[in-house]
């Protein structure tokens, strides 16, 4: 969920984009689409996301600004498939980088973060042990910040320009 000013707040996933207007007391959809969303950034009226297929796999990443009303201002796709098991909040920088996290596969212990720009390329890959790595990403002082609380509750700190 996403508090996006106004008194709104925007939720995402299977299918659409939900925004509830607490004023009016309505829920309204704003935007569809086969894939699942996840919203990674409320600024300036518009909605930052990305979609993709969640599953055993790869599958490429949409990447898509949309205005509160769920017009598309900008849309990409990633330039590689990615594995898209057990995936994670992502998180959006300042910079317009991306950062998502997902496991190899199902039970296996290793993960990928990913780091995106808009365009859709694949800037940099870190792979982390499963353990360290189950919870979501947040963005704050140029850093991507992933804290997990299950298994090792650890907090990863990377650096939002190289993911190092």
């Amino acid at each position: 969920m996403f508090y996006c000013g106004d008194d709104h707040v925007l939720w995402a996933g299977h299918g659409g984009i939900w925004m509830y207007d607490a004023r009016e007391r309505k829920i309204s959809n704003i935007f569809s689409s086969p894939r699942d969303l996840w919203i990674c950034r409320c600024e300036e009226d518009v909605i930052k996301c990305i979609a993709m297929d969640y599953g055993e796999g790869e599958n490429t990443v949409d990447i898509l600004s949309l205005t509160y009303e769920g017009s598309i201002q900008k849309q990409a796709q990633s330039d590689i498939q990615v594995k898209n098991g057990f995936f994670k909040s992502p998180a959006w920088s300042n910079d317009d980088l991306i950062a998502i996290s997902t496991s190899v596969r199902p039970n296996f212990p290793l993960n990928i973060v990913y780091l995106l720009n808009t365009e859709g390329q694949v800037l940099g890959q870190e792979w982390v042990p499963a353990d360290e790595d189950n919870g979501s990403f947040y963005y704050g002082n140029n850093m991507f910040i992933k804290i997990s609380m299950v298994g090792a509750y650890n907090i990863n700190i990377y650096n939002a320009n190289n993911i190092e």
